[in-house]
C-alpha cells in the first residue's frame, strides 16, 4: 500500500526531539548542543526526507574540518537517534539514512592520569569556584554528571567514603574520600563556589551553565545565556 512521504522540516522535527529528550534523557543540553551544527549545514527549513546519505557525508567533512572525528560522531549519532524517532512515529518513511554511513574511526589511547604539574598548571588557570571542582574530580574520578548529582546523603564522613551515582550509567560505585577532597569545604565546596556563577545572561548564542542548590541539597544543572562581548 502506497503511503505519501510525510512532510516535515529538520527544524519542526528537532523542536519535537527536544520536548522528548527534555523528558527522558538527563543529557538532553548536550544534545541541544549536538544540534546546533547540524542545524547550520542542513538548514533548519529542509524536509527530513531530503536528507540523503551522500549529504551526510559531506556533513562528515565539512565538519571534521572544525572539530575532532570523536565529536562528529556524537553528532552523527544524535541524527541517527533522531531518524529512528521519526521512524517509530511515522514522521519519516524508508530505512535509516545513517545506515549507509561510515562514522569515524575513534582511537582509545587508554587511561591517562594528570602529572603532578598539569595539575598544577590546571587548578592554576581554573576560576577560584571551579578549583573546587576539579579538585574534587581529580581526587575522586567523577564524571561532571556525578558531581552535579551529588546528595549529602550519598557522603559517608564517618567511614570516609562516598557513594557516587552515575547518572549515565545508572550504577553506584563507593570512592574514598581524600584528604584533599575532605579540604573542599566537606564535598560543599563545589556546590557552594558554584553558586557564585551569576553570570549576566541575555538573548546572545553563547551558552553558560551554573549549579544551584534545591531544597534537599540536590545540584541541578542550570543553563543561561551569557551576554555579548
Amino acid at each position: 500500500m502506497y503511503r505519501e512521504p510525510v512532510r516535515i522540516s529538520l527544524e519542526n522535527f528537532a523542536d519535537r526531539y527536544m520536548e522528548y529528550a527534555k523528558t527522558n534523557k538527563r543529557s538532553w543540553l548536550r544534545d541541544e548542543q549536538l544540534l546546533k551544527p547540524l542545524k547550520e549545514f542542513f538548514r533548519i527549513e529542509r524536509q527530513l526526507a531530503e536528507i540523503t546519505p551522500p549529504e551526510i557525508e559531506g556533513y562528515k567533512l565539512w565538519r571534521r574540518k572544525q572539530v575532532s572525528g570523536a565529536t562528529v560522531n556524537r553528532e552523527l549519532a544524535l541524527l541517527k537517534h533522531m531518524f529512528n524517532l521519526a521512524i517509530d512515529w511515522d514522521l519519516y518513511l524508508g530505512s535509516n539514512p545513517l545506515r549507509k554511513v561510515k562514522f569515524f574511526q575513534e582511537v582509545n589511547t587508554g587511561f591517562r592520569v594528570l602529572k603532578p604539574d598539569e595539575e598544577t598548571r590546571l587548578l592554576r588557570n581554573a576560576t577560584p569556584a571551579i578549583q573546587d571542582v576539579v579538585l574534587y574530580a581529580l581526587n575522586t574520578g567523577s564524571r561532571i554528571g556525578e558531581i552535579f548529582s551529588l546528595r549529602w546523603q550519598n557522603v559517608d564522613l564517618d567511614r570516609g567514603l562516598i557513594n557516587v551515582f552515575s547518572p549515565k550509567t545508572q550504577k553506584t560505585r563507593v570512592v574514598p574520600i581524600a584528604s584533599k577532597v575532605v579540604a573542599v569545604g566537606k564535598l560543599a565546596g563545589a556546590a557552594t563556589n558554584l553558586l557564585h556563577l551569576a553570570p549576566k545572561c541575555s538573548s546572545s548564542n553563547r551558552h553558560c551553565s551554573k549549579l544551584a542548590a534545591n531544597s534537599q541539597n540536590t545540584l541541578e544543572l542550570k543553563t543561561e545565556e551569557w551576554v555579548s562581548g
